[in-house]
Order: C-alpha cells, then sequence, then structure tokens
C-alpha cells in the first residue's frame, strides 16, 4: 500500500480493485477446467442419457477407468496451462523478456 505524506498526515492511496491480466487467464482457465470435470462427472451420477430414438452413444465401447483418466488429466492440464500463461503475462506486463536460455552459463 502506497503512503503519500502532505505535511505532517499521512494519507493511503485506494487499493487498486480491478483484476490483472494474469488473473483473468487463471480464472479462466480453472473455470474451463472445472466445467469440463464437472461435464463429465454430473451425467455419470445422475445416469444422464437421451432417450430420444436418434442420438449419439457419448463414449460408446469406452471402459470406465479411461473415461475416469480423461475427466481428471484434461481438466488438470487445462488449470496447468492456464497457470504458465499466467506467467508469460506476468513478464509481458513487467516488460521483461521470457528467460529462454538453452545452454547452461
Amino acid at each position: 500500500m502506497a503512503v503519500a505524506m502532505h505535511g505532517d498526515a499521512a494519507t493511503k492511496s485506494p487499493a487498486s480493485k480491478r483484476l490483472k491480466p494474469y488473473q483473468l487467464s487463471i480464472i479462466l482457465g480453472c473455470g474451463i477446467g472445472v466445467f469440463t470435470l464437472v461435464s463429465g462427472i454430473v451425467p455419470t451420477i445422475t445416469g444422464w442419457e437421451s432417450d430420444s430414438p436418434v442420438h449419439r452413444v457419448v463414449f460408446g465401447g469406452i471402459p470406465g477407468p479411461l473415461k475416469l483418466a480423461f475427466y481428471t488429466v484434461i481438466p488438470m492440464m487445462l488449470i496447468w496451462g492456464s497457470l504458465r500463461f499466467a506467467d508469460r503475462i506476468r513478464n509481458w506486463e513487467r516488460g521483461a523478456p521470457d528467460n529462454r536460455r538453452t545452454t547452461p552459463k
């Protein structure tokens, strides 16, 4: 918190309540990851199936453990990707290049 000195009185500037771009990346990635996870769990728990005569069987013939792996790994990768992208955004915000050394020095 910044403190500005005006004579003898110290006044505090109001803290910025605005979201930063890297925070938006994290929120968006976590939201998409959670949506993906929920979209895999809810139909399994509720037995959600179409009773229409013309429909497509989702994951027809795919074993349950493979479905579980899909709906746990994919959301984790989406969230991980959003966190890594947030790191890149922070580098862009501070104006420094990304550290991409390929040889040890």
